[in-house]
């Protein structure tokens, strides 16, 4: 798989943007444990993880230096894994600036509620940058 070039938003952006979720060659997003992080080694982003099953949630969001390392975290992660279980755990990433990953990552935390927050997430002083979720169609509500 080829990474996709780094997506520019804007910060001053009234409407969520699309920040180009990476999905798998089938068009469908990756299973967590099935994603090959050697063409992710040093390519910084944010990811999103999410459970399936009868009672889909979001599990976990935060931006990285280090997608493949990020996702080693994530996998050895107990807390995380256990909602294995609940259908399934499916991921995505977008390579997004650095300059705005922390707002991104806190107007998605606000929003998708994430069931596992992440230690580094950005703290509320940081302005939110609107963004739609991987899979969605219009604007988080």
């Amino acid at each position: 798989m080829t990474p996709p070039t780094p997506q520019h938003v804007s910060n001053t952006a009234e409407t969520p943007q699309d920040p180009n979720w990476v999905r798998a060659s089938s068009g469908y997003f990756y299973r967590l444990i099935k994603i090959n992080l050697a063409p992710l080694k040093g390519l910084s982003g944010v990811i999103v993880i999410w459970h399936a099953g009868a009672k889909p949630h979001w599990v976990y969001v935060s931006f990285t230096d280090d997608l493949a390392k990020a996702f080693e975290g994530v996998i050895a992660n107990s807390a995380i894994m256990d909602f294995e279980t609940h259908g399934g755990l499916y991921a995505s990433w977008s390579l997004i600036g650095k300059e705005y990953q922390p707002g991104i990552v806190r107007y998605m935390l606000d929003t998708l509620k994430p069931l596992i927050q992440d230690q580094t997430a950005p703290d509320a002083s940081i302005e939110p940058i609107p963004v739609f979720a991987p899979g969605a169609r219009g604007p988080l509500l």
